[in-house]
């Protein structure tokens, strides 16, 4: 597998990631949205990640702010991520200044069913 730089989230602006459950997440300048909670948080680290990966990070995010949580994140992140694609979890991790507003380090969806262009917010 090719090393993906989930640090480049420019790759994937301007999309939306469709998921199996129904959700819909895009990235516009740099942010994530899709879910009102985490609305306008912006991203440090996007990929993609197998089952297995997405259930690590799962148990990985702290349920409120942890500043060294946000270590082992992007870490994890940096040695799991793969290009973003159907069938994977998205891996989002959110830079410190909006782990710290949004009071969470990121978020694992379900599958991804497909790929749009970004909806406007």
């Amino acid at each position: 597998m090719a090393q993906h730089d989930c640090f480049d989230v420019a790759q994937y602006e301007g999309r939306t990631f469709v998921t199996e459950s129904g959700n819909r997440y895009s990235v516009i300048s740099g942010c994530l949205y899709g879910r009102q909670s985490i609305n306008g948080a912006r991203i440090a680290m996007i990929g993609g990640g197998v089952e297995q990966d997405a259930v690590f990070m799962k148990l990985m995010l702290p349920p409120t702010y942890n500043p060294s949580a946000a270590q082992r994140l992007t870490e994890h992140m940096a040695k799991v991520a793969r290009p973003v694609e159907k069938g994977l979890a998205l891996l989002v991790v959110f830079d410190d200044a909006s782990a710290q507003a949004f009071k969470r380090h990121g978020l694992v969806s379900s599958p991804i069913e497909r790929i749009d262009p970004a909806e406007k917010q």
